[in-house]
């Protein structure tokens, strides 16, 4: 039996401070910059909080935490500006669809945790866990099969850009059907996937907004981004 999933809307007063206190950069979509929201956050972590647990209560994330600036930055110093694959994007987000995302990651992790739907061999994206430990666990199977005398092959998928290709509807309905995630927890995660834009900014110019149809953003934090392939691909 699948366990429903339910979206709390508590007063997050101190997930914002601590998020504030652990990433105090400037964020290029944010009207004020960060600094000074830090010099007056007593003020103004109250309305935060408001607008976190309306956006949990109302199950929508509203339109302008959609929006993406991007920035192109090149991988190594050396390389050639000319050719645009030598660019890593940066996403910067909105500071507060970034607390948001943050508060539901939580609460999405305490679910797979408390319905036993986090893969135990999973490695990204959780606490105590890195490449090390996967790699800690592939040599020790490796090793086990040496001991028994057993022929040990190990196959590789390398999913390039796996995060841009993943089907928004495919991933709303694997949460639904799989991982029950329902009604209003539904509908903020339909509306935190749909009518997100994006725009690139370089040298202090802006391009358009273009309407993204699919893929999950390098800058979220929501958990369900690294297990998101694994959704679509069950």
């Amino acid at each position: 039996m699948v366990r429903n999933f339910p979206l709390s809307g508590n007063s997050h007063r101190t997930r914002c401070a601590r998020y504030y206190s652990v990433h105090p950069k400037n964020m290029y979509p944010d009207p004020i910059p960060t600094d000074v929201l830090l010099e007056s956050l007593d003020a103004v972590l109250p309305f935060i909080c408001a607008v976190c647990n309306a956006s949990l209560t109302a199950g929508r994330l509203p339109t302008s935490q959609k929006t993406a600036v991007i920035t192109p930055v090149l991988k190594k110093p050396n390389l050639d500006s000319d050719d645009p694959k030598n660019f890593r994007p940066i996403s910067n987000l909105t500071f507060i669809s970034k607390v948001i995302e943050r508060i539901v990651a939580e609460q999405l992790k305490f679910h797979l945790h408390q319905s036993y739907k986090m893969p135990t061999l999973q490695s990204a994206y959780r606490a105590g866990h890195s490449t090390e430990t996967a790699l800690i666990k592939v040599i020790s199977d490796i090793i086990d099969a040496m001991d028994c005398h057993k022929i040990t092959l190990l196959s590789l998928l390398v999913m390039s850009a796996a995060f841009d290709t993943v089907d928004h509807e495919i991933l709303l309905r694997r949460l639904e059907v799989s991982y029950g995630v329902r009604g209003q927890v539904l509908d903020w995660f339909t509306s935190f996937l749909t009518d997100r834009t994006q725009a690139v900014t370089l040298a202090n110019c802006v391009s358009s907004r273009v309407r993204l149809i699919c893929g999950l953003w390098c800058a979220t934090r929501l958990s369900f981004r690294a297990t998101a392939v694994r959704f679509v691909l069950e």
